[in-house]
């Protein structure tokens, strides 16, 4: 899903622990808000953050769509499987 979601230029509010992959994108890419599970006062921070500031949330979908494109396309991926695979 966060890949569907970053290709659609949406920033990412992701409930997850911050060493999961999940975490780890948006935090490293500035893509969007990584809060703890079960951390209900942070959550409905990040969502009225993301309310108040739609600048900011335009900007990290921004940021979302471009990372999808250049490090999560198909073409992208292909290439690199092809690269893994044509090394000896």
């Amino acid at each position: 899903r966060m890949y569907n979601i970053m290709a659609a230029a949406r920033p990412i509010l992701a409930s997850v622990e911050e060493d999961s992959e999940v975490g780890q994108v948006v935090i490293e890419e500035a893509i969007g808000y990584q809060v703890e599970p079960c951390s209900p006062k942070e959550l409905v921070d990040k969502i009225l953050t993301a309310k108040l500031d739609v600048e900011m949330a335009n900007s990290m979908g921004e940021r979302a769509r471009q990372c999808s494109v250049k490090k999560y396309s198909y073409q992208v991926i292909k290439e690199k499987y092809r690269l893994l695979f044509s090394e000896d």
